[in-house]
């Protein structure tokens, strides 16, 4: 990064490609403002105003569809882009599917003046200057920078941009930033703050402007060596290509010939075929056996498909000289061989300190080992070399999750969601860290400020009622069922919350508290495979030949590593004749506190390829890492809301003991 701040004189076009390397580079070292700074020195627009979203069908119809926003539209604040300007428009409409939402801000001009509007988007974009047309992309197209180049004239004083963004399934992003026609920064222009305004074009023909492809493909035509090495990186990286057309491999083959190693790897990495990756990277590793990521890439082909000697042999003429190969080598190793390969991987992290594979290849056997404090040192190493790295941030927070390091967790959330604020995930599990810390306060700001930006997003929505039910509101909580239910009538979540707020208050007299299963544990012989402390099974006969099941399981993990299947728990049941709620599933943890299971429901378990259906579903709770000593606790409740078969054998009441390790008590009542 140093070095590339250091170049000057570089055509206008080609500094804005070196501040997006930059603004990575710094994002990776944790200078996100640095980052932020570089984006809005080239003219980059960050105080966006959204309408909508409203439904659209297919693609194919975005250019019918893609109309400008209606007289006064319900304009809603939503500032904030990520530290390299892309705005994530999953955060401020949902669904994400088959939708178009507009995005509008506001720029001051001292003077009239042609600009240069340069857009990246997915899937689809269309863009409008003081209400004149200016361009629409391609469609659909995966996320890249600059991907629409057109020119606009600015008014002097205030100008409106207005983009339709649409998405047919997922991945809703868009990237936008002004400069000079010739691609050098813009002078006397700010973005405003304000409430975009109808502003009247100026009727002129759009202005010519300069653009790295048309560049790039003029340098082509002229037979200037290494423009097609050049076309191909830049269709890569930018993904200018249709999804699907095949542009971007196209390129690739057609600067063979000016660089054939580095081509070659370039198209691997845009083919999915297993077959073509392989003859690729093979290719690239014969035209120049010195390029290490073709080398790197071929020997983690080689891993991934189980043929772990080849991948050791396309590796070893390095393992001595690069540090990456070494590390790569030896986490294969580790796959294999376990912790016997740690010493040196130790060795080989005390060499090279400084390379961020090696750093994170260390980092992540130590956390797999459960070897918590050497793992500490290993990841605030790994963050004192790239803090900002994706990578860098998932182990931290799976060393944070395993030792239960709850302000670790929370200081990581809210650091993510300060530098990109259009996150539900992120407001999630920060509500739910400040929830689980007693500041509910906060909790509830975190996801009332989600709302605006996305008053329908639905996990959002469920997130604050089931904050408010907790905290006993809920008349709040029973408001934003109904809204949920509005948005999704099936969200069996929202129907579930519905029945505890619309109902009585569920009976859990007959659960044993965390007093007496703490209790009950001490008097339990550890042993290494995990025991069953506890299986309660209540079974209470309904009306109508129905019955209900209450059943409270509590398991002691022995030693962790014979305990990972415990993870993973699912109860069965079948939505349409069963009614099932959790009451309980969390880890109550052999310090002291505890921490809770996620829970997902699976489709219908059916295979139509082989003629089979059923009803059933699984129920699945994931539970965070796990240490000796660890209660499992899983409660919940199965009622039967329909007989099951009407001309079967009546199976009511029927309980069957789990077989599978040692039950210290079990527990079997009818009533």
């Amino acid at each position: 990064a140093d070095r590339l701040s250091a170049v000057s004189g570089a055509d206008p076009l080609m500094r804005a490609e070196l501040h997006m390397v930059r603004a990575q580079l710094a994002l990776e070292e944790g200078h996100a403002e640095v980052a932020r700074e570089l984006f809005r020195a080239d003219g980059g627009l960050e105080r966006w105003w959204a309408a909508g979203p409203a439904p659209i069908e297919e693609l194919d119809g975005f250019p019918d569809r893609a109309k400008a926003p209606p007289e006064d539209p319900k304009w809603r604040p939503v500032p904030g882009t990520g530290p390299l300007g892309w705005v994530q428009i999953d955060g401020l409409g949902w669904p994400g599917e088959r939708q178009m939402i507009w995005l509008a801000t506001t720029v001051s001009s001292k003077k009239a003046q042609p600009v240069a509007l340069r857009l990246g988007a997915a899937q689809a974009a269309r863009v409008w200057v003081n209400g004149e047309l200016c361009g629409t992309t391609g469609f659909p197209l995966a996320r890249g920078a600059d991907q629409l180049n057109c020119g606009a004239w600015l008014r002097r004083g205030a100008n409106t941009v207005v983009v339709a963004v649409a998405t047919e399934k997922g991945g809703w992003w868009l990237r936008v930033h002004l400069t000079e026609p010739s691609g050098a920064p813009l002078t006397g222009v700010r973005e405003e703050s304000g409430k975009p305004r109808t502003v009247r074009g100026t009727g002129k023909p759009a202005p010519a402007i300069r653009d790295m492809a048309s560049e790039l493909h003029a340098a082509m035509d002229a037979g200037t060596p290494g423009a097609k090495m050049a076309w191909a990186v830049w269709v890569m990286t930018h993904r200018t290509g249709v999804i699907g057309s095949g542009a971007g491999p196209a390129a690739a083959r057609a600067a063979r010939e000016e660089a054939p190693a580095e081509a070659r790897y370039l198209e691997a990495r845009q083919t999915d075929e297993e077959g073509a990756q392989w003859k690729l990277l093979q290719g690239a590793l014969d035209a120049e056996p010195d390029f290490l990521p073709a080398r790197l890439s071929l020997a983690r082909w080689y891993g991934d498909h189980g043929l772990n000697r080849e991948a050791h042999t396309v590796l070893a003429p390095v393992l001595d000289s690069e540090p990456a190969a070494a590390a790569q080598d030896l986490d294969a190793a580790a796959d294999r061989w376990g912790e016997t390969a740690l010493p040196a991987l130790a060795r080989l992290a005390g060499r090279y300190p400084r390379c961020v594979m090696v750093a994170k290849t260390w980092a992540s056997r130590l956390l797999d080992a459960g070897r918590w404090a050497a793992a500490r040192e290993a990841v605030a190493d790994l963050e004192a070399l790239v803090p900002g790295d994706g990578d860098t941030a998932d182990l931290s927070e799976r060393l944070a999750t395993a030792c239960g390091d709850q302000e670790a967790l929370r200081r990581q959330a809210q650091r993510w969601l300060d530098l990109d604020p259009n996150r539900p995930v992120l407001r999630i599990r920060l509500a739910r860290l400040d929830q689980a810390d007693g500041d509910v306060k906060d909790a509830r700001k975190v996801l009332q400020e989600g709302l605006k930006r996305c008053p329908d997003q639905v996990d959002l929505v469920y997130e604050l009622a089931r904050l408010e039910h907790a905290e006993g509101r809920d008349r709040a909580a029973s408001r934003l069922v109904a809204h949920l239910l509005d948005l999704r009538p099936q969200d069996r979540r929202a129907q579930r919350l519905s029945d505890r707020l619309g109902g009585e208050a569920e009976d859990t007299s007959w659960i044993r508290p965390e007093d007496a299963l703490r209790s009950m544990a001490k008097g339990v012989h550890m042993e290494d495979s995990p025991v069953r402390l506890l299986e309660h099974h209540e079974v209470r006969f309904l009306p109508a030949n129905l019955t209900e099941e209450l059943v409270q399981r509590v398991l002691v993990v022995g030693d962790p590593k014979k305990a990972d299947a415990l993870r993973q728990m699912t109860v069965p049941y079948v939505p349409e004749r069963q009614r099932l709620r959790v009451l309980a599933a969390r880890i109550l943890r052999a310090g002291g506190g505890e921490a809770t299971a996620t829970q997902q429901d699976t489709p219908r378990l059916s295979d139509p390829s082989i003629n089979m259906y059923y009803d059933t579903r699984l129920r699945v709770l994931s539970f965070p890492e796990l240490h000796r000593g660890d209660l499992l606790e899983v409660c919940y409740i199965l009622s039967e809301t329909a007989e099951a078969n009407e001309t079967g054998a009546y199976l009511g009441g029927l309980v069957a003991l789990p077989n599978d390790m040692r039950i210290v008590r079990a527990e079997i009542e009818l009533t």
